[in-house]
């Protein structure tokens, strides 16, 4: 007998996934390093670091001390107001709603708890 329900929070809860790509993209252009490409890209970025994902696409062309730049701001800018990079999934409330007094709910992910929450 089913008794609970795990969700993944990226991608079924909300959407943040192309929110977080186009913000790193912007930070990456401040810095002068154009090329990040949505469609290239964004599925490298999906259970990739940041970091990683910069260093992949731009190579040597992008310091160590620009990648760590760009990360900081990126986690601190999600630290600081993490509902600005967050898009719930159209439905998810009304079924969460409607399971909530059946089942026992739960969210699964590897982001911060505050982007859980907020999430």
């Amino acid at each position: 007998m089913l008794k609970a329900i795990i969700f993944d929070n990226d991608g079924v809860i909300a959407e943040s996934e192309i929110i977080r790509f186009m913000h790193l993209k912007k930070l990456a252009e401040e810095k002068g390093h154009y090329g990040l490409d949505e469609k290239k890209h964004l599925k490298l970025l999906i259970g990739m670091r940041s970091s990683e994902l910069l260093r992949r696409v731009f190579g040597t062309k992008m310091g160590e001390h620009i990648i760590e730049e760009i990360v900081q701001k990126r986690r601190q800018d999600w630290e600081e107001k993490p509902e600005d990079f967050i898009k719930p999934m159209k439905g998810v409330k009304e079924v969460c709603e409607k399971l909530s007094g059946k089942y026992t709910l739960a969210v699964a992910s590897t982001a911060t708890r505050r982007v859980v929450e907020a999430t």
